[in-house]
């Protein structure tokens, strides 16, 4: 290591913590929207409470397993479109960020007065 440390990337950092913003709304949403929600949330019929064979954990488990079979169909899709969407809009994030970075070096500066247009038209073209 030569003690040189990597630039900063602020576009990607903010799109991380983005991502990671709307992914909490969406579980917030979820959460608040879901049919699971409202299985948990249910009571229990009078005549499941009362019975001495159901024990309160397997009805509390039966509860649970058909919350998490009514909700995971729109957890996956949910997940899904969150990572698809991160992914693309990643890529773009990315490329605005190169594209910045380059401005920002003097690359694109350096080879402003140099006239490249002319150059690549003359070394393309023959000599009659």
């Amino acid at each position: 290591m030569t003690g040189q440390t990597k630039p900063i990337h602020v576009l990607p950092t903010l799109h991380l913590v983005a991502m990671l913003a709307l992914g909490l709304c969406w579980g917030v949403f979820f959460w608040q929207h879901s049919p699971s929600t409202e299985i948990l949330r249910r009571p229990l019929p009078a005549h499941d409470r009362g019975t001495h064979r159901a024990r309160p954990e397997s009805i509390n488990l039966s509860k649970l397993s058909i919350a998490v079979r009514s909700g995971t169909a729109d957890v996956a899709l949910g997940l899904s479109l969150l990572l698809l969407f991160g992914l693309a809009s990643g890529v773009q994030v990315k490329r605005i960020d190169n594209w910045l970075h380059a401005r920002s070096s003097g690359d694109a500066a350096a080879l402003r007065g140099q006239n490249l247009a002319a150059a690549t038209i003359a070394a393309n073209s023959k000599e009659q």
